[in-house]
């Protein structure tokens, strides 16, 4: 029987593949944090709504105010979160 061809058994260069799981890792600990900032950024955002909401409340502001600042609050969360979609994005580059 002839002999197999020797790619068959060669071992993957271990400190390619070393560094290769290293940077796996570092990016997927990279991505864990970046998920908890952002969660932790939206919950300060819904605590910060909820603040406000219970202040217009109190005021005493009419249905057309309440309606204005929740509508403002809402487009500052999205554009509060989507900038941190972005940055997380530039980082996993």
């Amino acid at each position: 029987m002839g002999g197999l061809h020797p790619l068959f058994f060669s071992p993957p260069p271990l400190p390619q593949l070393n560094e290769a799981y290293e940077e796996v890792e570092e990016h997927r600990q990279s991505v864990a944090q970046w998920k908890r900032k952002t969660q932790k950024a939206h919950g300060e955002m819904s605590d910060v709504k909820m603040i406000l909401e219970e202040q217009v409340r109190r005021r005493g502001g009419g249905e057309h105010f309440r309606h204005r600042e929740r509508s403002l609050l809402d487009s500052k969360m999205k554009n509060f979160m989507e900038k941190m979609r972005q940055v997380h994005r530039r980082n996993e580059a």
